[in-house]
């Protein structure tokens, strides 16, 4: 899955960023994930993992300015966008969704 780049926005709530990405290995081991973090004292960077850029946004800037930074920072075809309190299931299938985004010529 190296032309889907997954974005996550968080402010606020490591703990709910942490499931997520341990999720996200779980079923996606080389995927990239990209965090902006727009915490008051900003966590994203000290939660190192292999495949994860963060990126440090002011603080509570916004959930439309933090997703921009992420878009504009993804070098891959396709970008799926999530919040911090999602986790990843054996349900979860991201070669689905790409698939039909091909399929349908998105």
């Amino acid at each position: 899955m190296k032309d889907v780049t997954l974005l996550v926005k968080t402010f606020e709530r490591s703990d709910c960023l942490r499931r997520l990405l341990n999720s996200i290995r779980k079923f996606y081991s080389d995927v990239p994930v990209i965090v902006a973090d727009a915490s008051w004292v900003p966590y994203a960077r000290r939660l190192r993992r292999k495949h994860v850029r963060s990126i440090t946004l002011e603080p509570n800037v916004g959930l439309s300015a933090g997703r921009n930074a992420m878009v504009k920072a993804a070098r891959t075809k396709y970008v799926v966008i999530l919040d911090d309190d999602f986790v990843f299931l054996a349900a979860t299938k991201l070669e689905v969704l790409r698939a039909t985004l091909e399929a349908n010529e998105a």
